[in-house]
């Protein structure tokens, strides 16, 4: 990943703060996703620095290929690439489950690569917090409120998706 995308994707994430809007996907200039109908889900990674007990790494990554799929993408196993196929990698960079008086936050990272030249052609920075309210957790959504911290997973890998479809079908 060349430095200026890098440097482009922190800005973005700056100026852009916590938002709990629709995640914006930044591509490299002159970089169409357009074609792609494959995607390939790589393992999620966790760059928290935490051990975590939890199966919030898989209930994600399942949650992601489900969204995708009903967008109407194949999604397949890693394998030599034999099409034009679309890597989906995804990297928490701070997951904080809250509870108590403690507002729960993700922050995910994720990045789009061209499997057969292993180019990277975008990336998206997801940032959602919750808020603590009556003992549980709450989420704010366009769609409504949303409550559990499966559930705020379910929603961050619906946005991922959903940006991912408008990039690659357009408008």
């Amino acid at each position: 990943m060349n430095t200026r995308f890098v440097s482009t994707l922190v800005a973005f994430a700056v100026l852009w703060g916590c938002a709990a809007e629709q995640p914006q996907l930044v591509t490299e200039p002159g970089v169409s996703l357009t074609g792609y109908r494959e995607l390939e889900v790589a393992p999620v990674i966790n760059d928290t620095g935490q051990t975590v007990d939890s199966n919030f790494i898989d209930t994600f990554a399942a949650d992601l290929k489900a969204a995708l799929r009903s967008k109407g993408y194949d999604i397949i196993d890693a394998k030599p690439a034999a099409t034009d196929t679309l890597v989906v990698i995804c990297t928490f960079l701070k997951n904080s489950p809250g509870g108590g008086v403690l507002n729960p936050e993700v922050s995910l990272q994720t990045t789009l690569l061209d499997k057969r030249s292993n180019k990277t052609l975008g990336a998206i920075l997801t940032t959602v917090e919750g808020q603590s309210a009556l003992g549980g957790v709450l989420f704010p959504d366009p769609a409504g409120w949303c409550a559990g911290y499966d559930c705020l997973l379910g929603r961050v890998a619906n946005q991922i998706a959903a940006e991912i479809d408008r990039k690659i079908k357009g408008p």
